[in-house]
C-alpha cells in the first residue's frame, strides 16, 4: 500500500502475440498501455501521471535458427515517463534496437554475439538511471539437464 499517495487510478491493457512459420522462423509481440494517474486531493497532482509509469511499452522480436546458426533482430519501444509527481522531470521516449546471432557447436553448447542499444540512443531508465550506449556481448552459453 503506497504512503506517499492518497488515490490513484491505474487503468491499463496488454496484448501479446507469438507466431511461428515453417520451423525456423519466429516472432514475438507484446504491447502494454497503461493510463496511471494520481486522483488524490492534493490539486498540483491530480490528474497527473503517476512517476516512473510509462504509458505504453512495445517490444518485438524475430528469431531463426537455420541448422547450427541463429540469429535474432529485436526492438523496445517505451513511451515517456516522468520522475516525479508534479510532471516537471521527463525521461523521454526511447527506442532501441538490438540484433544477434549463434552458433551451435553442439547440443547445449553455442557460440553466441550479440548487440544492445544499435542506434547508440542515450537514454535512462524510469528511475533516471542512465542506460549503456551501444553494447556487444560475445558469449559461450553451455546448458546441462535434460532437453526441454
Amino acid at each position: 500500500r503506497p504512503l506517499n499517495l492518497a488515490s490513484v487510478r491505474i487503468e491499463g491493457d496488454e496484448v501479446s502475440l507469438r507466431a511461428a512459420a515453417a520451423s525456423w522462423l519466429n516472432a514475438t509481440f507484446a504491447w502494454t498501455g497503461q493510463r496511471a494517474v494520481d486522483a488524490g486531493t492534493w490539486a498540483p497532482w491530480v490528474g497527473k501521471q503517476l512517476p516512473g509509469r510509462p504509458g505504453s511499452r512495445i517490444y518485438g522480436r524475430l528469431d531463426g535458427e537455420w541448422s547450427r546458426l541463429g540469429a535474432f533482430v529485436d526492438v523496445d519501444a517505451t513511451s515517456l515517463t516522468y520522475l516525479d509527481p508534479s510532471n516537471r522531470t521527463v525521461v523521454p521516449a526511447r527506442t532501441l534496437v538490438g540484433a544477434g546471432g549463434s552458433w551451435r557447436l553442439a547440443p547445449g553448447v553455442a557460440l553466441v554475439l550479440e548487440g544492445r542499444n544499435l542506434g547508440d540512443v542515450r537514454s535512462t531508465d524510469v528511475l533516471g538511471y542512465p542506460l549503456p550506449g551501444r553494447s556487444i556481448y560475445a558469449a559461450c552459453e553451455a546448458r546441462v539437464g535434460p532437453a526441454p
